[in-house]
């Protein structure tokens, strides 16, 4: 186990890191460095969510990785589908333009059952 900070800007650790595949992750720029260094150390690929209104307000970081490089993750944001296509990961949009509005998101909708390792 391995502490580190979760940054005021997300609720919790699952708004700091998200990840796409086992050595793939999206990154919330204000994750800090401890959760960089661990990330990387580990050999995971970051990739920086940048674009604000994605990630703020559409919510493009809370995704569900359904598999290997295959996620759901909230229609209408193009910045963030186009970097994660970019890596090889291919992108389920659903519709989730009312429940972001309290702040959640496909991730927040889900209860995992399973994780095949």
């Amino acid at each position: 186990v391995i502490e580190v900070p979760v940054p005021d800007a997300v609720q919790h650790l699952l708004g700091a890191v998200s990840f796409l595949d086992q050595n793939l992750a999206a990154l919330h720029p204000a994750a800090g460095p401890e959760l960089r260094a661990v990330l990387v150390q580990a050999g995971v690929k970051c990739l920086e969510i940048t674009d604000d209104l994605e990630r703020e307000q559409r919510r493009s970081m809370n995704i569900v990785c359904l598999g290997p490089k295959k996620v759901v993750m909230p229609a209408d944001c193009p910045w963030t589908r186009k970097l994660f296509e970019k890596e090889g990961v291919q992108c389920i949009e659903v519709e989730v333009t009312e429940y972001c509005k309290a702040a959640g998101g496909p991730g927040c909708l889900t209860a995992i059952l399973h994780r095949a390792g």
